[in-house]
């Protein structure tokens, strides 16, 4: 006997998921963990072996050993945030987080530093300016790689398969609001790079959490009518008679049962 297998159109994005690609993104979220946990233990060990007192944030870790990790960890917490695909808006939203996830690992956040007169126009704290240079040069190549990524996803969600997709028109206004904040960070980078090296930090930070926080309110609320939906079912099958119980068992053991 013939067996038929059913290919999804291609290009839809409601079609079902393969074992390797469920693998995936269990792979990917399981990463993102990981990274967590890894910077979490950095942090821990500067913290207890540390003769100084507590910084006031996680960012300002930058400056003690724990750097390497901190930039690391949230480099690829951004990889997986933007690899990880969402419906609808979370889609666009994860992308965000994880295109701000580089701009906080490599943007330190403000400090005072040693000596204190180092700041320029007498500020109290500020970036360092012996890291200024390194910062701008991964800043620079950072948003031309961005710059390429974008590219390369507009060119995806024209082509004739991204219009084909479901929900193509969502993806593609998606796709503008993420270029649109990828365009004004790199502006004011290079139109105010003393101002970008201030603020961009904070900015970035707020933003990516804020990202986040909106994608676990929208799964969250999704989920609800679904749980909602199999309560519903389980209600109805569990007050039904015992002779539609009965019929309902036949039913799916052998359709053709009447």
């Amino acid at each position: 006997m013939d067996a038929t297998v059913d290919e999804a159109p291609v290009g839809r994005t409601d079609a079902p998921l393969n074992d390797s690609t469920l693998l995936t993104y269990r792979y990917l979220r399981t990463g993102i963990v990981a990274m967590a946990v890894l910077l979490a233990l950095s942090l821990s060990f500067a913290i207890v072996g540390a003769d100084a007192p507590l910084r006031g944030s996680i960012s300002s870790y930058y400056y003690t050993p724990v750097r390497s990790v901190f930039v690391g960890a949230l480099v690829a917490i951004g990889l997986a945030l933007i690899a990880i695909r969402g419906k609808g808006w979370e889609e666009t939203l994860l992308n965000l987080a994880g295109m701000l996830a580089p701009v906080v690992a490599l943007v330190p956040t403000r400090v005072r530093p040693t000596p204190p007169a180092a700041c320029a126009d007498g500020a109290s704290t500020c970036v360092p300016p012996d890291l200024v240079p390194g910062i701008e040069n991964n800043m620079r190549a950072l948003f031309v790689v961005g710059a390429l990524t974008l590219v390369f996803a507009w060119w995806t969600a024209w082509s004739s398969r991204g219009r084909e997709q479901v929900g193509g028109s969502a993806v593609r206004a998606g796709l503008a609001v993420t270029t649109a904040v990828a365009l004004l960070f790199g502006l004011w980078l290079f139109v105010d790079a003393e101002s970008f090296l201030s603020a961009g930090h904070n900015t970035a930070a707020i933003t990516m959490f804020a990202c986040i926080v909106a994608v676990v309110i929208i799964t969250r609320a999704a989920s609800r009518p679904r749980a909602r939906t199999r309560s519903t079912a389980s209600h109805r099958a569990s007050s039904a008679g015992p002779t539609a119980r009965w019929r309902s068992r036949c039913s799916r053991r052998w359709p053709s049962w009447r």
